[in-house]
């Protein structure tokens, strides 16, 4: 897979980290994460876009 997705737990904390290796133009757009607990939920948004134009 182009993707890798890593989770580190430690204590009340977890950070989710994704890695795209060798991004292509269809990995170009809006990627979500959601977390929930017993607390909520909460949602973080990255957007991947082409600096160039694509041919």
């Amino acid at each position: 897979s182009n993707y890798k997705v890593e989770v580190t737990a430690n204590g009340y904390e977890t950070v989710m980290r994704l890695t795209i290796r060798s991004v292509k133009p269809h990995d170009y757009g809006s990627f979500k994460c959601i977390a929930t607990n017993s607390l909520g939920e909460t949602d973080g948004k990255i957007k991947i876009y082409s600096e160039y134009e694509i041919k």
